[in-house]
C-alpha cells in the first residue's frame, strides 16, 4: 500500500517520453566472445506495455540465449527525487536487478548500474532500435553484449 507522499494524481510527464519502446520487438544479437568462451547468439521477442494508469511500463523479455532460455519481467518508472528512471527486473532463475536510466536525447536512452550498463539508440522510424552492452571487468568497462530490435 503506497503512503500518502509517494501517490501522484497523473504519470509523470517524463514517463511519456518512453513511449518509443511501447510494443512488441523481435530481438536478436550476440554475447561477445569473451576469452576461450565463444560468442553465444540471443534471439526472441521484447514487449513493452502500459500499465496502472501509465504510471509503469511492463517490459517482458522472452529470449533464447544459446539453448537457454530466459524470460524478465522489468518495471520501469519515474524517480522524482533522482531525476532518473528506474528498471526494476526479476527473471526465471530467481535473480533481480535495479538499474537507473536517462533519456540523454529522443533517441537515446542510457541505462545500467554498477556492474553493467547499456546505450540504446532508436531509429529515426521508430521501427528498430540497437542496444550496446558493456560490463565492468576488473574495473574497466568491456563490450558484452550487442543486441537489434526491430517492429
Amino acid at each position: 500500500m503506497a503512503n500518502n507522499r509517494s501517490q501522484q494524481k497523473k504519470p509523470h510527464s517524463k514517463l511519456r517520453q518512453l513511449n518509443f519502446l511501447v510494443g512488441k520487438w523481435h530481438t536478436s544479437g550476440e554475447i561477445l566472445k569473451s576469452g576461450t568462451k565463444p560468442s553465444i547468439q540471443i534471439k526472441g521477442m521484447d514487449t513493452y506495455e502500459w500499465i496502472n494508469n501509465g504510471f509503469f511500463l511492463l517490459h517482458r523479455v522472452d529470449v533464447f540465449m544459446g539453448e537457454e532460455r530466459t524470460e524478465v519481467i522489468e518495471i520501469i518508472g519515474y524517480d522524482n527525487i533522482r531525476k532518473k528512471y528506474f528498471m526494476r527486473s526479476y527473471d526465471n532463475l530467481g535473480g533481480s536487478a535495479m538499474m537507473y536510466a536517462t533519456l540523454d536525447k529522443p533517441d537515446v536512452l542510457k541505462l545500467g548500474d554498477k556492474k553493467m550498463r547499456s546505450t540504446l539508440s532508436t531509429g529515426k522510424r521508430g521501427d528498430h532500435m540497437i542496444a550496446k552492452w558493456e560490463r565492468l571487468e576488473k574495473a574497466k568497462w568491456v563490450p558484452w553484449m550487442n543486441i537489434q530490435l526491430s517492429k
